[in-house]
């Protein structure tokens, strides 16, 4: 059974989605402004 991974769709200028993809994030394009995130695993 496969764990979901959060997402979020949020609305970010290009420059904001550069900095979230810095965190480590995934950050996918949907439409112009509109990004979906996806929150990374963390394992500890």
């Amino acid at each position: 059974m496969k764990n979901k991974l959060p997402v979020r769709v949020v609305q970010l200028t290009e420059a904001q989605a550069r900095e979230v993809q810095a965190f480590g994030f995934e950050v996918t394009k949907i439409v112009c402004d509109i990004y979906l995130i996806t929150f990374k695993e963390t394992t500890s």
